[in-house]
């Protein structure tokens, strides 16, 4: 087998994996021309990425770097939105009268873990996500996500 060939199977048996999964969650059913024929060209079948973004692209289904990329956002933004939360409770936990400060800090100590734990689990989709990509779409790679990062975007200080 050639070099070239074994470049490609990885790319194709994603595309074909993709696919699959889409018929079996029942995604092609009831498509806009089913049943008729489809009109595809010489170039198309040569290219097996062409073919499988037509595909994709008539049944308005997105690829699936799109939706990976669309649940990291999420991700992201539910992290952050976390750990804004648990800093606004601490802060106003500790201008009670009768604050413990112990409990106070055990329990931002908590969130940030928590928060640590998150961030892992979004760079680990980050990583499939940029390996998931189209290689003519390198501009789209993401970076991993620090939680240092969103501390200092959201202006939350570690004591």
């Amino acid at each position: 087998m050639s070099k070239d060939r074994k470049d490609k199977e990885p790319l194709e048996d994603f595309i074909a994996g993709a696919i699959r999964e889409a018929v079996e969650r029942g995604e092609f059913d009831n498509l806009k021309g089913k049943g008729k024929r489809q009109y595809i060209n010489s170039e198309e079948m040569v290219n097996p990425k062409m073919l499988a973004s037509k595909l994709l692209k008539n049944a308005d289904l997105p690829p699936p770097w799109v939706l990976q990329e669309d649940e990291i956002k999420l991700d992201i933004e539910q992290a952050e939105q976390y750990i804004l939360r648990a800093h606004r409770s601490r802060l106003a936990a500790l201008s009670q009268p009768r604050a413990d400060p112990q409990i106070i800090e055990q329990n931002w100590q908590n969130a940030l873990k928590f928060l640590q734990d998150k961030v892992e689990q979004v760079n680990k989709k980050i990583l499939k996500f940029n390996i998931t990509i189209p290689p003519q779409m390198p501009h789209l790679h993401k970076p991993r996500v620090r939680v240092e990062k969103i501390l200092e975007k959201h202006s939350i200080k570690i004591d």
